[in-house]
């Protein structure tokens, strides 16, 4: 399950590197100490970025900057406060310096890979973020501003934060494997133009702001048992398992 954050403004993005992205009880499971990350994107590559993830590299370019020299590439965007219709204060986001794009396995991935021990699992896992994330960037646009349409750059920088364990709760930190990707607001154009991000990636905006959940699902073959078990209603919980984990089912 993929999920798209709102966009996160560079203090934002700045402070859950700091404080969740690269802290080690997000490793609760395989105890790997402190999350180095890891860099993906064609952007990135131009950027000679590769490897573990700097908190200066994140910085800049959660700023808009160039990651090596400092170089200022897209406008900053102050916060400023204005009176809407109704005579209420609203305040605009500053700068956006990108989304937090979530990829979660299954449950029973998340069991085999951490609980089981099973490490070609988590490296599946790996796999398919790394295959997720090629077809987002495909989408990437540039906002050119004014009347003027989106052009497709298919270019970003993103970085990647592998975690094994769930948000504890009552002290009990679940297994729960998945993966933040953090897509900075920044592409290229041909003509060498550095701008912002005209869209999350190329998911669309949903009425309230609210992020666009993918669920990707294989179409196997199932034996005649199965496939009358899959004619019956199936809970919102239901999700794609491994072969022998049994499928998620609402009470009663």
């Amino acid at each position: 399950m993929l999920t798209i954050s709102k966009p996160l403004s560079a203090g934002q993005a700045q402070s859950y590197h700091q404080k969740e992205f690269v802290s080690k009880e997000q490793n609760y499971w395989s105890q790997r100490g402190e999350i180095a990350g890891e860099w993906q994107g064609r952007l990135a590559a131009q950027f000679r970025l590769a490897g573990a993830v700097s908190a200066e590299d994140f910085a800049r370019l959660s700023q808009g900057q160039h990651p090596q020299t400092g170089e200022q590439l897209v406008r900053q965007r102050a916060s400023y406060e204005y009176a809407d219709a109704d005579g209420k204060t609203v305040k605009t986001m500053e700068h956006r310096a990108g989304w937090d794009a979530t990829f979660s396995a299954p449950k029973s991935v998340s069991l085999t890979a951490l609980v089981g021990g099973d490490d070609r699992v988590r490296e599946a896992h790996r796999e398919s973020v790394r295959t997720a994330l090629e077809h987002l960037e495909y989408y990437t646009m540039a906002r050119i501003g004014g009347n003027h349409p989106a052009e497709p750059t298919a270019k970003f920088a993103a970085a990647k934060f592998e975690h094994d364990t769930a948000r504890p709760v009552d002290g009990y930190a679940a297994p729960q494997l998945h993966t933040h990707a953090v897509i900075f607001n920044i592409t290229e154009r041909e003509n060498g133009q550095y701008l912002r991000s005209a869209a999350t990636c190329g998911s669309q905006r949903l009425p309230g702001g609210r992020p666009r959940v993918f669920h990707w699902r294989p179409r196997p073959v199932h034996s005649a048992r199965e496939n009358a078990r899959r004619r019956k209603p199936r809970s919102r919980c239901d999700r794609i398992n491994l072969p022998g984990w049994p499928y998620c089912r609402a009470p009663g």
